[in-house]
């Protein structure tokens, strides 16, 4: 029998209820991966011309909420003839879900009756975006209006009092819950061990946790991560193994709890059974588990297993790649770090605030400055740079890349400073050596309002140390006695330098001695400080107490040690800590390394230095002078011509310690191979400038006869190559290289010599300014006249002692530009200046060249007692010329025996032809090399010298004969018609083999031209 048409009507309608529901359900349960799938079955509902009840409109909503819809399902709702409490809810779980609370409150408003379940989602929805306060205030609503509290409600309440860390407000709500006898429940009893630990108030925590009758994984997980938050890490490892051994399921926040104490801890052995112990569970692939395991392996140095693990995860997001990323930071894998924020850029993963300063920290690991730049820009256009982390990170990396400008602006625009901030520009002055700007800012850090730390003190007093300002130090120090950090440990070893550097070694001690528990940064500053003021036995001594006290050394305290080593040649005790070095596997540092290359040459044990220098893994100059001293100074000068020539074909840069050692040696293996070397080390652009350093100040003594003759520059002694004639460019206008060859032939015809072929060593004056007024003019020209812009690879060489007072980044260039002011502009009012820019690498192995602009001359005495050296003494003896026959591509010495009828004209005769090869160069006079050889000489390989057992010669006596070229004002021709020559004593070149301090007067002649 046909049924009627509205009983087929209301069954068809039936069925497409149940259709259309059960489609929408399945999508739900499906999630984002569904949404398309549900949007065609809502497109086929339509076209099918159904029109949906409130069930089906209801499952609807929540497919799109579930999915991701929620523009969509806002128009579903907005559609709806009839909504009930199940509308509203999912519409708000919808919004919450989304992120925006804000349309979730409004919508909230709008609900005619909202029942518990639109309360606890709104709260829920506040507690989920941190707005703990928005969620307390709701709460408090709600109690108003008198809706009761249910154990959800509790539970986000009490999340949201951890957040807030207020344990009264806790208290009270667990007051609340026993009221209600909801204490018993696991779930709030949960929320209330979580409450209790974020709060810092652990025992409270446990006490409740073990009080509890019933617990679950999630009781559990709140109780170690509560042991964790307030660093009770063995206790959360006590809790994780008890949690193992009762047999109950790990859940994630169990493990990874348990990592970060193992990454805390540090335990490495630990954390490796754990990760087993999650691969065999399946939560190693977990992303919160992944993270922890890749932040536990990354924090504890083992790189390769965090790797390992970073890779292995499915799917990578932000917090798994900034673990990575703060990993390689920290190992000091600067670049790595960098192509891993490239790849979360490239592939989607997005970034955030960590991700910014994890990698402004590697750019300034790498001193990445135009890398830096970049981030910034990416920064700044996505809207992280307001954030005060970000523009910390910024700080720091501008300030370690010696960008100061750009550190300072970025300062500036900054609407809220913390200590981290005034510490960021107070360190980043102090680094680049602006330690008068470092005090200031520490005074305008003080008018703010701000407090320093003890970082803070520290960048300051090694402010204070760099000036050697006693009265700053003072000051400085007594305001962190007054803010309480007197004696803190970092602090008052950073005041112990500073007492020692300032030459006040008595207070240093005693203010180390007032230090209590005594670490090993104070250990470090006094027994450095000693060693700087040559007291090495006391430097023992403490170092000894040391040890004596438990104290473990690290690397810095044993290169000290073994330095004071070699001053005493104490080379028993160097053996032992050499010992010491290798059970603590320290060997392969490179500073250690080469502390102990130089202890053994020094205390002449050159075998084992000789050991110590094969096995170092990596070879700088100071290994090389070392081994090269060691040599020149124990008497064997073929070894330690053979090292110089391995340094030469290494490419390391010799400096002026390797042009003293290398003299030295060449005294001890004859006169032909010491001028032969002599003259090729002058060929030497930046050591020829070194060797204007070493001697600048090196007065003629009081008891030699006038000159006879001008000074000969040490250029046309040592001689130039051909080679590097044409490898200079010469620049400067026609009218430069007119007056530089006018001054040059009129000084050389004053002194009664032929002048010289003229060489440009300056670069075209700057462009004229625009048309303006006159008097501008006249100031512009002036300044023009007086600046000066020269090319070298030795900046600090120039002439005077200068002051640095700030910095930039010039578009354009690779490198930092640094402007410097004269040393004594404040004292005598000296208005030179001048600005040192590094030009752009262009991927060769030679040493770096400079572009030095010098504005103003010198009005000043910038002469430096320290500076000074001994007097000179003279000795008369035969002389030694050197010539160059057309067979022979080298320079040739020739003895000139010192007899009655050899004079200084048949030296003179005997060494008129050119130095050097390939140009043509300046002949040398007899007077021009001069050593002290004897009357008795040999011939041997080509060459003529002086027969070893006569010979007299030191090496200082060659380099002075070389340097001043018999003619600089220190001596003139004998009596008896031969040359007088002066010589260093052998302790007085010794004094000049240490370091020199820069910078230091060096002439014109040592800059480059391009």
């Amino acid at each position: 029998m046909p049924l009627p048409p509205h009983a087929c009507s209301a069954r068809a309608g039936f069925l497409a209820t149940a259709t259309f529901s059960h489609l929408y359900q399945l999508c739900t349960s499906a999630g984002r991966s569904a949404l398309t799938t549900g949007q065609a079955a809502h497109a086929r509902m339509l076209v099918s011309g159904f029109v949906p009840t409130t069930f089906v409109s209801n499952c609807l909503l929540q497919m799109y909420a579930r999915c991701g819809g929620t523009a969509h399902a806002r128009g579903v709702f907005d559609t709806m003839p009839h909504r009930d409490t199940v509308s509203w809810n999912t519409m708000l779980t919808a919004y919450v879900h989304a992120g925006d609370t804000d349309t979730a409150a409004s919508l909230f408003d709008m609900m005619p009756d909202p029942d518990i379940v639109s309360w606890n989602t709104l709260i829920s929805g506040y507690c989920q975006r941190g707005m703990f306060q928005n969620s307390v205030g709701q709460s408090m609503e709600m109690s108003r209006r008198g809706v009761a509290f249910d154990r959800t409600t509790l539970a986000v309440l009490l999340k949201a009092c951890g957040g807030l860390d207020d344990l009264a407000l806790g208290v009270q709500i667990h007051a609340l819950a026993v009221k209600m006898g909801l204490e018993t429940d696991v779930r709030a009893g949960s929320a209330l061990v979580d409450m209790y630990g974020k709060c810092r108030s652990l025992d409270d925590a446990l006490r409740f946790f073990h009080g509890m009758g019933e617990r679950n994984s999630v009781s559990w997980g709140a109780a170690i991560a509560g042991c964790v938050q307030n660093e009770q890490y063995a206790r959360g490892m006590e809790l994780f193994v008890q949690m193992q051994r009762l047999g109950l399921g790990v859940s994630q926040p169990a493990y990874a709890s348990a990592f970060r104490s193992c990454a805390a801890m540090p335990c490495l052995s630990t954390a490796r059974q754990l990760h087993a112990h999650a691969i065999k569970n399946v939560f190693s692939s977990d992303r919160v588990v992944g993270t922890a395991i890749v932040d536990v392996y990354a924090k504890a140095g083992n790189l390769v297993d965090a790797r390992r693990a970073f890779i292995g995860l499915p799917h990578h997001n932000v917090e798994t790649c900034n673990a990575m990323m703060v990993g390689l930071v920290r190992t000091g894998l600067g670049a790595e770090a960098m192509q891993l924020f490239r790849f979360m850029t490239r592939s989607g993963v997005g970034f955030d605030v960590i991700s910014l300063s994890g990698v402004f920290s590697a750019c300034a690991e790498v001193k990445g400055y135009f890398q830096g730049l970049q981030v910034h820009c990416l920064a700044v256009k996505s809207g992280f740079n307001v954030d005060v982390c970000v523009r910390n990170a910024i700080l720091d990396l501008y300030g370690k890349c010696k960008a100061l400008v750009e550190a300072y602006l970025v300062f500036q625009e900054m609407e809220q400073r913390d200590s981290v901030s005034w510490n960021a520009i107070i360190a980043a002055l102090e680094q680049n050596e602006c330690y008068e700007d470092t005090i200031a800012h520490l005074n305008e850090m003080l008018r703010s309002g701000m407090e320093p730390d003890d970082f803070t003190y520290g960048s300051v007093l090694k402010a204070c140390a760099g000036l050697q300002s006693l009265e700053y130090g003072l000051v400085v120090h007594g305001k962190a006695i007054k803010s309480g950090l007197g004696l803190d440990a970092f602090v008052s070893s950073t005041v112990v330098d500073m007492y020692c550097k300032c030459g006040v070694i008595t207070e240093a001690q005693k203010l180390h001695d007032r230090i209590g528990g005594q670490e090993l940064v104070s250990w470090n500053s006094i027994i450095s400080g000693f060693s700087l003021t040559k007291q090495s036995e006391e430097a023992q001594k403490f170092f000894s107490e040391m040890l004596d006290m438990g104290v473990k050394p690290d690397h810095f305290t044993y290169a000290t040690v073994l330095d004071t080593c070699a001053n005493l040649a104490t080379i028993e005790l160097g053996k032992q800590i050499h010992g010491q070095i290798i059970k603590q596997e320290m060997l392969g540092d490179e500073y250690i390394s080469s502390t102990l290359v130089d202890m053994y040459a020094k205390c002449g044990n050159m075998p084992d230095s000789l050991l110590m220098f094969e096995k170092a893994r990596k070879l700088d100059f100071v290994s090389w002078n070392a081994m090269i001293c060691g040599y020149a100074l124990h008497g064997q000068g073929l070894e330690a011509l053979e090292m110089f020539e391995r340094m030469q074909r290494a490419n390391v840069v010799p400096n002026h310690a390797t042009f003293v050692a290398v003299l030295r040696a060449c005294s001890h293996v004859g006169s032909c191979a010491g001028l032969a070397m002599a003259l090729v080390l002058g060929r030497d652009e930046e050591l020829l400038a070194q060797l204007h350093a070493l001697l600048k100040f090196l007065p003629p003594p009081a008891s030699s006869p006038a000159p006879a003759a001008a000074p000969v520059k040490v250029e046309s002694i040592m001689g130039t190559s051909g080679g590097g004639r044409r490898r200079r460019r010469r620049l400067g206008s026609k009218r430069d290289r007119d007056d530089d060859y006018d001054d040059s032939e009129a000084e050389a015809q004053k002194h009664g010599e032929e002048p010289a072929a003229a060489q440009p060593h300056y670069c075209p004056p700057p462009p004229p300014p625009p048309p303006c007024k006159r008097t501008r003019r006249r100031k512009n020209k002036k300044k023009r006249q007086q600046s000066k812009c020269l090319v070298t690879t030795v900046p600090d060489f120039d002439g005077y002692q200068w002051r640095k007072y700030g910095q930039k980044q010039i578009e354009g260039a690779m490198y930092p530009r640094s402007y410097y002011r004269c040393i004594q502009s404040a004292k005598q009012g000296c208005q030179a200046k001048r600005t040192v820019q590094r030009n752009d690498d262009d991927g060769a192995t030679a040493p770096p060249e400079y572009t030095v602009v010098y504005v103003a001359e010198h009005t000043c005495t910038a002469n430096d007692d320290a500076l000074e050296a001994p007097p000179v003494i003279l000795e008369t003896t035969t002389s030694v010329v050197v010539r160059a026959p057309a067979a022979h591509t080298d320079p040739v010495v020739v003895v000139v025996p010192a007899t009655a009828t050899t004079s200084a004209a048949a030296a003179a005769s005997a060494c008129s032809t050119t130095v050097t090869t390939g140009t043509e160069s300046p002949a040398i006079s007899g007077d021009d090399v001069a050593c002290c050889w004897s009357s008795s000489g040999s011939s041997s390989s080509g060459y003529s010298y002086a027969d070893d057992s006569c010979c007299c010669c030191c090496c200082d006596g060659l380099l002075a004969a070389v340097v001043h070229g018999g003619c600089g004002g220190s001596w003139a021709p004998g009596p008896a018609d031969s040359v007088s020559v002066p010589s260093f004593r052998l302790q007085e070149m010794e004094d000049l083999t240490g370091p020199i301090r820069s910078p230091v007067h060096v002439v014109p002649r040592a800059w480059l031209d391009r």
